[in-house]
């Protein structure tokens, strides 16, 4: 035992992104050290990998070899949540399931439709069926996305379905596909600009699903406004959008808001609104809105969904036996994996979510005073969610160094966790080809996982918060 053993694990941290965010997490635990990179420029054999920043990761050669444990930051099939058209095609046929026949008719799911650049496919009669039916969306607008790009690259917003379709002719014939959707016209708005609530989602190792009640909202710089749809910045949040425009972080500190902050700024547009019609008494009172009581279980439930419906067969299926025995097999699989997502909604007037986009490799840089206080105790709970279930500390470390410094023992953990396990596991024994990893590579005919089809709704997500002090050999389900 103590202290001077020397790191009994390995790890190789790709860089960007803020990397120093978990490196510094890794630094807390003395029983872990970087891989050194060999004069071929490939790292030492290591425990664990981590791209910050969406690095792709080789599957083929994972596990490696002789090493055990084994733990990577990304989910072998996350292309069915993280690329747009996946997540479109993926929750038209959930929504199939629950007998809302009609494309797109989950009511916190956009409708959205897969387009080719110059090709006539199915998609697109479907597109135009939609439109002719529905006088008032063909009217727009659309939003155009190329399925599988980030930070508001190549988005583009149209008035109408026919210039949707002339921008698609525009495009190169073998561009990938691209979604469009229909767009939130009228959005619930802070201080008459747009925003959207960035919400952090981990798969834990066991396909469990945690959210972090902690995270924040990101405002556009420039008022909304629907006259000109040529300019993004009223529509896009994306940082790499809003931090080129003069005006940002002139109303918010790097145009971020935490929930509490956001609150604030909704209860003083709501007192401005009723000032400015006191004397029209005869106008209906919007109904304040209520983030944490009444908008946050939705964006749980809907997470909830989400992730049984992309990530395999979590959300609501079976009975807890399932869930059970669904974790173990979870477990038994080479090579643990888990990953955080960041999942954008979007608030109508009336305050119900939509989601947008659930994405890989979320914005982890501190950027404003909410993101440098937040962000650090995330990663922390990160990392006890994941690695120290999988790695447990060796004896004689039963303590991580807490963020300020100061050793913290377990209990105080558990007070301050700010991840919620929800009721959902997803199954992490399905490659993006749909195929099943075999469970254990030694065994002379391993079974095949059957695909169980795709469960109904998720009931109101649970709340139960579980506590951290468990090593990976307690049962998962307790």
């Amino acid at each position: 035992g103590g202290m001077a053993d020397p790191p009994k694990y390995v790890y190789h941290l790709l860089p960007g992104n803020e990397d120093s965010l978990i490196r510094e997490c890794l630094d807390r635990r003395p029983w872990w050290r970087p891989a050194a990179v060999r004069a071929s420029g490939h790292p030492e054999r290591h425990h664990l990998w981590w791209g910050a920043n969406g690095q792709k990761h080789d599957f083929a050669r994972f596990p490696p070899e002789g090493v055990s444990p084994s733990m990577c930051n990304r989910l072998r099939n996350n292309r069915e949540a993280c690329v747009k058209t996946r997540l479109a095609v993926n929750l038209r046929r959930y929504a199939a399931t629950l007998g809302r026949e009609k494309a797109g008719n989950l009511p916190w799911a956009p409708t959205t439709f897969v387009l080719h650049a110059g090709r006539h496919t199915h998609e697109l009669d479907l597109f135009r069926k939609h439109v002719s039916e529905n006088f008032s969306s063909s009217r727009g607008p659309w939003i155009v996305k190329p399925g599988a790009s980030n930070r508001g690259r190549g988005i583009a917003l149209f008035r109408t379905a026919a210039a949707v379709e002339k921008h698609l002719a525009k495009q190169k014939p073998d561009s990938p596909p691209f979604v469009a959707q229909a767009y939130l016209a009228s959005p619930l708005l802070v201080n008459r600009r747009k925003f959207d609530v960035r919400v952090f989602v981990l798969v834990a190792p066991d396909g469990g699903a945690w959210i972090y009640l902690d995270g924040y909202v990101r405002t556009c710089t420039t008022l909304y406004t629907l006259e000109d749809l040529n300019d993004v910045s009223a529509h896009l949040t994306n940082d790499a959008v809003q931090k080129r425009l003069d005006g940002y972080g002139k109303h918010e500190d790097c145009n971020k808001l935490s929930f509490a902050e956001f609150q604030r700024a909704l209860d003083a547009d709501a007192d401005a609104e009723e000032e400015s019609r006191a004397d029209k008494t005869k106008e209906r009172r919007r109904a304040r809105i209520d983030f944490l009581n009444d908008v946050w279980p939705e964006i749980e439930r809907i997470t909830a969904c989400a992730l049984g419906a992309t990530l395999g067969r979590g959300a609501g299926f079976g009975k807890g036996d399932d869930k059970t025995a669904l974790r173990r097999r979870n477990l038994a699989i080479p090579g643990a994996t888990f990953e955080l997502f960041g999942l954008d909604f979007m608030l109508a007037r009336d305050g119900s979510p939509a989601l947008i986009e659930i994405n890989t490799s979320p914005a982890l840089f501190r950027h404003g005073a909410v993101l440098r206080r937040t962000l650090p105790l995330m990663m922390e709970e990160v990392c006890r969610l994941t690695l120290d279930r999988v790695f447990p500390p060796p004896t004689g470390h039963d303590r991580v160094e807490s963020t300020s410094g100061e050793v913290t023992r377990d209990r105080e953990k558990e007070e301050k966790a700010r991840f919620r396990e929800l009721d959902v596991v997803v199954d992490l024994a399905v490659e993006s080809s749909g195929s099943a990893v075999r469970a254990s590579r030694s065994s002379a005919s391993p079974e095949k996982i059957k695909k169980k089809p795709v469960p109904r709704a998720a009931t109101r997500a649970n709340t139960r918060v579980v506590s951290f002090g468990k090593g990976v050999g307690s049962d998962p389900a307790a």
